[in-house]
C-alpha cells in the first residue's frame, strides 16, 4: 500500500494501471497451487507485480520462488488478462486496474517453503474441485486453464 501511496501523489485520484505477473504451478496431476488470501478471504493465484526494469517472465519467476519457495523449470504463457477483468478497490478507496501476464509452470524444483505463514495458506487444488471463493478474474484463469490443460 506504500508504494500505491507513492503512485497516488503522481497521478492524484485516477484508476491506476499496474502490471501484475502471475506463475500458477500445476503438478502432474493438473492441481493447481492456490493460496487463502487474509485481506479479503478470497483465494488466489501466488503472484504480484513487476517490478522496475523487470520483465514479466522475470518477475512471474521471482514471485513463484518468494511466496512458494519454488523454482520455475519450465512455464508456458497462458494469457494476458487486463482491464475491468482484473480491476481490484482496496478498502481505503484506491482503485488498481491491473494488466496481469499469467503463466503456467509445469516443471519446477524444491520444496513448498517460503514464509511460514503464507506457506500455511497455500493448498493444492483440482482443477474440478477448486473452491468457490474465488475472484472474478481467478474465475476466468481456471476457466482457461481447464480449457487448456484438461
Amino acid at each position: 500500500m506504500g508504494y500505491l501511496s507513492d503512485l497516488r501523489k503522481v497521478v492524484g485520484h485516477r484508476r491506476l494501471v499496474i502490471a501484475f505477473s502471475v506463475m500458477i504451478v500445476m503438478d502432474e496431476t493438473k492441481r493447481v497451487l492456490l493460496e487463502e488470501r487474509a485481506d479479503d478471504g478470497y483465494w488466489d493465484f501466488p503472484g504480484g507485480s513487476v517490478e522496475l526494469d523487470e520483465t514479466v517472465e522475470a518477475a512471474a519467476l521471482r514471485e513463484l520462488q518468494e511466496e512458494t519457495g519454488l523454482v520455475g523449470i519450465e512455464y508456458d504463457l497462458l494469457k494476458v488478462y487486463s482491464g475491468d477483468v482484473a480491476f481490484y478497490r482496496y478498502a481505503n478507496g484506491d482503485e488498481v486496474c491491473g494488466v496481469d501476464t499469467v503463466y503456467v509452470c509445469t516443471k519446477y524444483q524444491g520444496t513448498l517453503k517460503a514464509q511460514d505463514d503464507e506457506v500455511k495458506r497455500l493448498k493444492w487444488f483440482s482443477l474440478n474441485d477448486v473452491p468457490e471463493k474465488l475472484s472474478p478474474r481467478n474465475r476466468l484463469i481456471v476457466e482457461d486453464l481447464k480449457k487448456k490443460y484438461c
